[in-house]
């Protein structure tokens, strides 16, 4: 189980990136696990969920035939053989979306190399990609984003190994090799050793170029419209469920109901009416959701006025900025004023006491602590978020007390700490359970990758 579990169980990039900054993740990804079980921040395209498990169904087609066969759980270097006849496929499919429509903004992870071998006539292996970059992909890709739904989605895998397709994915492979027409794949017959890359763009899947199909491609974040109504009629109970009472699926449209009706501008107020509307149904598993919401908006926008104000200061040849002189900033003086009242408001509000709240009690202490003194609160959560933030640092105390960047001044500003809403709520505007996003959603949670 332990190795199936780490062949399954891809690293978040953004952790790597910048995603931890103030040391919430776990708090976050608590609550998340609550609303939106069996997604993930970068589960936002149906039809990938589809496309997914139509490659799934391809991949393991070949896979059999070559004379694997499993019974139980899939041991290690049988989920790495399996992915290695599923990464073509993946790649192909960014390949084939970039061919037919040059429409920015869909999750392509991968496309930057993609689109280099396509410029370049096709003909380097690994996709352009080098060994490194090819091997990453597996983790950073689109199988890497939908695993935890191939997993945890009634039907998708057997016994949700998310590898062996199980009955719904196999109905979803059904539709896609329809909707494809023209351009759709086949396993073949070949048996034998042949590799995997050579075979699916010379004879498993050798019109991925055609026009068969061209609107049967991932979705943008823009534009974004519902799924067709096979897919709709066989992911939806999945998702949103299908009568059923006390079920994830059906918890996770109560989600999407609460939040279309609610009237709200401002993520943490749309974090409070979920709490209000759904502390009973969640036995109380949702308690201080608005009051965490707001603490971890504000100090992300704290993060931010500083980050924004060293911006500025890109053209020194060292930028540099000290405390004192970012505390004079309007951005960096509201987003404290924002962040001390919600610190506050944190600390008089938390009854409960959960062990994962202790990071945010710290926070919270610490802001309160420094309220009178603006630029001694910089100096504070500076120092904070190299003691307490995950994944790469943003900037640093040096020996003159003056705040540096450690990341490059060129990546974009870090995405607040959210609990998988906006991924909910694509997938149920793509499956028509509502009609729109939430306006107190008008954010995405792809990464660079994935929006460029």
């Amino acid at each position: 189980m332990n190795a199936e579990w780490f062949f399954t169980s891809p690293y978040d990039p953004s952790i790597v990136r910048r995603g931890d900054p103030l040391g919430l993740r776990l708090i976050a990804a608590r609550y998340a696990d609550i609303l939106a079980p069996g997604l993930s921040n970068r589960t936002i395209d149906a039809r990938w969920l589809t496309l997914t498990a139509w490659m799934l169904v391809q991949a393991n087609n070949v896979w059999r035939r070559r004379g694997n066969a499993v019974s139980g759980p899939l041991s290690r270097p049988a989920a790495r053989d399996l992915f290695d006849w599923l990464e073509p496929m993946e790649l192909l499919c960014v390949a084939r979306t970039l061919s037919l429509d040059e429409s920015k903004g869909r999750q392509l992870p991968g496309q930057r190399a993609v689109r280099r071998w396509l410029e370049n006539g096709k003909s380097s292996r690994r996709f352009g990609m080098s060994f490194a970059q090819y091997r990453r992909q597996r983790s950073i890709g689109v199988y890497g984003a939908y695993r935890v739904a191939l997993r945890a989605l009634p039907g998708m895998t057997v016994n949700g190994d998310g590898w062996r397709p199980d009955t719904v994915a196999e109905e979803l492979s059904s539709v896609a090799q329809k909707r494809l027409g023209s351009a759709a794949a086949s396993s073949g017959a070949d048996h034998g050793k042949f590799e995997a890359e050579a075979y699916w763009q010379q004879k498993g899947w050798p019109k991925w170029e055609s026009t068969g199909g061209k609107d049967f491609i991932p979705e943008t974040l823009e534009n974004l419209r519902p799924i067709t109504s096979d897919e709709i009629d066989i992911l939806s109970p999945a998702l949103f469920g299908a009568g059923e009472s006390n079920s994830l699926s059906n918890l996770r449209r109560s989600v999407v109901e609460v939040m279309y009706s609610s009237r709200v501008h401002e993520h943490h107020e749309l974090c409070r009416a979920i709490e209000k509307q759904l502390l009973k149904p969640t036995s109380k598993a949702v308690a201080g959701l608005g009051v965490f919401a707001q603490l971890a908006d504000n100090g992300m926008a704290m993060m931010n006025a500083i980050w924004s104000a060293l911006q500025n200061e890109q053209e020194a040849a060292v930028p540099a900025l000290s405390a004192i002189d970012l505390a004079r900033m309007d951005d960096v003086k509201d987003a404290a004023r924002e962040l001390i009242s919600a610190s506050k408001e944190w600390l008089a509000a938390k009854g409960e006491s959960r062990s994962e709240w202790g990071i945010a009690d710290e926070l919270a202490t610490l802001v309160n602590s420094q309220a009178r003194d603006v630029s001694r609160l910089v100096t504070r959560l500076v120092e904070y978020h190299e003691l307490r933030g995950g994944g790469r640092r943003w900037f640093r105390l040096d020996d003159k007390g003056l705040v540096r960047p450690v990341s490059s001044l060129r990546d974009q500003e870090g995405s607040p700490y959210r609990f998988r809403l906006f991924s909910l709520a694509r997938l149920a505007v793509q499956c028509k359970v509502i009609p729109k996003i939430p306006p107190a959603l008008d954010f995405g949670d792809v990464d660079e990758e994935g929006r460029e």
